[in-house]
């Protein structure tokens, strides 16, 4: 009777086992069909199987499980990450019950996220690019360390490929300007809540930014194109918040292609006569006004306002806090005439775009200054004006003239003769581009600069 019993075990104990088998094929297939829908949660127990898909719930990452055994994650289209797999076709992923995510082919691993141990456990494409395996409790155990900084917290840059949803919002780093896509779907360009800019194409709620491969930007609005800067070919290219409220789009190189303002706008040009009292022209935008000082031209005391530059460090004495001739306000940063100074606040820019690393000694004076500095030093006490100017006569005494670090050579006072310093990154930059923004060089000093012209400037 045993016997019996024995023999009649072991086929039911077969049967069971190939029904249960047949049962997980069934589910594991179930499972897997739920992984091609483009959810961003590949659960444990399922399969991403070639040619299916996760996707972030804002639709900007994807994870394929390719044709060609390699496993990637996109950013619209552009790889972030891969298994680095490919050359085995047919290889599917597994995210198994252990907390291991495994890849598959022909029944050998060829890649695994090594987190067994950790039970259950769920593959998340995040909307900040990372994707994350969690174990219970939210847990992470695995990630392919991909985040990318959020466009909605205000950063400064769309870099290529990104996208500003609605709601979504850059910021220049100085806090004073933020470019908006609003959810009327216009795009908006703002100086601490008063629009300067826009795309103006309000009433197309749910539209959104898109920075192309490409290098065009364009506004899309249920699949149709309402608005582009007109830049397509440049390839991929950074829009930037600049602190002088200026949003520009650079491709390679920092080459800019297309911007909400150019550079012969007044707010980068100098505004007027240089001499003239200037206690009325506002500072330029990006730049900090610290109020209505004595200038001096010929000995004539004339008025000006002046700017702190935030894109500008100096170590005057003006500008130095505790200094016996500081500035209340300056706070380290440059000071100079309102009338230059979005000139020079563009000009800091552009060198700082070009990779200089530049900041100046001297840019504002207050005659007590000019006067110290013209008492110590022995040719000025005795009349010769050449390096130290007369007081009531120097032109740091308007706030125009900006002496720079980084170069330190002396010439004659003729362009022939002039301060040359090749080897100065400072100085070669200053000398190739400063006068697109009217600014040259005094001939006698290659560290000093002013919008003045003649046979001295150069």
């Amino acid at each position: 009777m045993r016997m019996l019993h024995r023999r009649s075990y072991y086929p039911l104990h077969r049967g069971v086992l190939a029904l249960l088998f047949g049962l997980a094929m069934l589910i594991g297939q179930a499972n897997t069909a739920s992984a091609a829908a483009g959810t961003n949660t590949l659960f444990a127990h399922e399969r991403l199987q070639p040619g299916q898909f996760l996707a972030s719930a804002n639709g900007q990452f994807r994870v394929h499980m390719q044709e060609d055994g390699n496993l990637v994650l996109y950013q619209n289209g552009v790889a972030l990450w891969s298994s680095q797999t490919h050359g085995r076709s047919g290889a599917w992923l597994g995210n198994q019950g252990d907390g291991n995510l495994v890849l598959y082919h022909n029944g050998v691993a060829i890649w695994n996220s090594g987190t067994p141990g950790h039970g259950p456990s769920n593959l998340i494409v995040q909307d900040d690019g990372n994707l994350v395996l969690y174990k219970a409790g939210n847990v992470p155990t695995w990630a392919s360390g991909t985040q990318r900084p959020p466009s909605n917290v205000g950063t400064n840059t769309l870099f290529a490929h990104e996208r500003l949803q609605p709601g979504q919002f850059l910021a220049s780093a100085n806090g004073q300007f933020r470019v908006h896509m609003q959810e009327d779907g216009n795009l908006v360009l703002y100086q601490n809540g008063v629009a300067l800019w826009s795309s103006q194409t309000h009433g197309r709620s749910g539209a959104w930014l898109g920075n192309q491969g490409d290098g065009n930007l364009v506004l899309y609005h249920n699949g149709v194109a309402i608005w582009n800067s007109g830049t397509p070919g440049h390839g991929p290219s950074n829009l930037i918040v600049q602190d002088d409220g200026n949003l520009v789009l650079y491709k390679a190189g920092n080459v800019p292609t297309w911007a909400s303002r150019n550079d012969s706008s007044n707010d980068s040009s100098i505004v007027g006569n240089i001499f003239a009292d200037s206690s009325n022209v506002p500072c330029a935008a990006g730049t900090r006004d610290v109020g209505i000082m004595d200038g001096y031209r010929s000995g004539t005391l004339t008025k000006i306002r002046l700017c702190a530059l935030p894109n500008l460090s100096s170590t005057s004495e003006e500008s130095r806090p505790g200094s016996a001739y500081y500035i209340q306000g300056a706070n380290g940063n440059a000071l100079v005439n309102s009338r230059v100074s979005g000139a020079v606040f563009a000009m800091i820019n552009s060198a700082k775009r070009a990779g200089i690393n530049i900041s100046a000694t001297s840019t504002f004076r207050t005659m007590a200054h000019q006067q110290a500095l013209c008492n110590g030093n022995h040719l000025c006490r005795n009349g010769n004006y050449t390096y130290v100017a007369r007081p009531g006569t120097s032109n740091h005494q308007m706030g125009i003239a900006i002496d720079f670090a980084g170069t330190n050579v002396k010439g004659g006072t003729s362009c022939t003769s002039r301060a040359t310093d090749p080897g100065s990154p400072v100085w070669k930059w200053l000398s190739d581009n400063a006068a697109r923004f009217g600014y040259r060089q005094y001939a006698a000093e290659s560290w000093h600069w002013d919008p003045l012209s003649g046979p001295t400037r150069c």
